[in-house]
């Protein structure tokens, strides 16, 4: 769903936004989108980086 995910997200009033990409070039297009965060997957693994921003 990509970038309208996010916005549709967001104007339905979700808390925290996790996007995900392969490439860090999107990166900035999903955050201003309204991400919250962006996780690129080539470089970082999504489980770790979700527990990286919000420890148990």
């Amino acid at each position: 769903m990509g970038l309208i995910g996010v916005r549709i997200a967001k104007a339905l009033g979700a808390g925290q936004v996790i996007a995900t990409t392969r490439s860090a070039a999107k990166r900035d297009l999903l955050m201003g989108a309204g991400a919250d965060t962006v996780v690129v997957t080539d470089a970082q693994e999504l489980t770790q980086a979700v527990l990286d921003r919000w420890p148990r």
